[in-house]
């Protein structure tokens, strides 16, 4: 799409770059490629649909991060830990986010209630299970009664956006 075409498609739809960008997100959380910054692990084989070189998946994530820049809750995760910790750093954020935004609109007590809503939980376990199995120990098991609720959870944030 052309420069021109942008503007007009904006234009007709009463919309600006920094709405779409800043508005309809709470969080943008962009994953580095592994191709910068750990290039070993960087492969092919495991992923038919990747089919970039490492530079041109090193330009790709840099062009995508420079559409996000400017959001105002932007975090960028870099390969300076191994994937795990990359994992555990983008949980945390995500879990500081949603315990900030809750906090800021609810009681404490509400904001406690969703943070510890076992629909909360049941994501965190099933993160922490596709992140590495030996966090799973340390998450709920969605089968235990425990963690069974019928009630909705309270909406905390419009969505996190995750490049």
């Amino acid at each position: 799409m052309t420069p021109e075409m942008w503007g007009k498609l904006l234009a007709h739809n009463n919309l600006d770059e920094r709405m779409l960008r800043d508005e309809r997100y709470d969080v943008v959380l962009h994953l580095i490629t592994a191709a910068d910054g750990a290039e070993q692990f960087y492969t092919l084989e495991n992923n038919h649909t990747r089919t970039e070189t490492v530079p041109e998946a090193i330009t790709l994530d840099r062009k995508t991060l420079q559409c996000w820049q400017g959001h105002p809750n932007l975090h960028v995760f870099d390969n300076t830990t191994d994937f795990e910790g990359k994992i555990q750093r983008v949980l945390d954020c995500v879990y500081d986010n949603v315990r900030t935004r809750t906090n800021s609109n609810a009681s404490s007590s509400e904001a406690s209630n969703c943070i510890t809503s076992p629909h909360s939980k049941l994501l965190l376990h099933n993160a922490c299970a596709v992140a590495t199995p030996q966090n799973k120990r340390e998450c709920p098991e969605p089968s235990d009664p425990e963690q069974v609720d019928a009630s909705p959870s309270p909406p905390v944030m419009k969505k996190i956006r995750i490049d």
